[in-house]
């Protein structure tokens, strides 16, 4: 399947030696995007999804690459940190401490937190599944239509939506 995808090798033809991976929707066209991380002299890996189950790595375009070339890393991760809206990516390195690449791309996505309180569930509502739907596509831009909460106990909540920047409190109803 990898090398169908087109994510088995390097931009010069190389094997690599994937190590871990995480994924996210980097461009907002619906299809997930891939961060692959590999041995020390081999770079980071940004495969932006074409479609089709293709792939084009960007991770040199993009300065990833030769950012990480240096370190073996053994874990990727997408996450909004400073809550702007655009993914950071933080990787844990072998023998170095880990390191966070900060997006300044100027990109003007909205984020939303929410946090969950369960009643029937237990507090932390721990393996409730949350989703966001806005005008038909499960990610938003400005302002989100609904969230859905599937909680531990089989029930499911359905909230008015949100506008962006913001955390939000669900409370599963008793």
């Amino acid at each position: 399947m990898a090398l169908e995808a087109e994510v088995a090798f390097d931009p010069a033809g190389r094997t690599t030696g994937a190590m871990a991976a995480d994924a996210e929707d980097l461009n907002e066209d619906g299809r997930l995007d891939l961060l692959v991380t590999n041995f020390n002299s081999q770079g980071t890996s940004l495969h932006t999804n074409v479609g089709g189950m293709r792939f084009v790595d960007r991770g040199n375009v993009v300065g990833l690459g030769m950012t990480m070339f240096k370190y073996s890393t053994f874990g990727a991760r997408f996450l909004d940190l400073d809550n702007d809206g655009d993914p950071d990516v933080l990787l844990p390195c072998v023998g170095e401490p880990p390191r966070l690449l900060r997006n300044e791309g100027g990109n003007r996505n909205r984020w939303r937190g929410v946090r969950l309180v369960g009643t029937r569930s237990g507090r932390d509502a721990i393996g409730a599944r949350v989703a966001v739907t806005a005008g038909g596509r499960t990610q938003a831009l400005e302002r989100v239509d609904a969230i859905e909460v599937r909680w531990p106990s089989g029930h499911v909540d359905r909230f008015p939506g949100t506008a962006a920047n913001r955390y939000v409190t669900l409370t599963e109803e008793s």
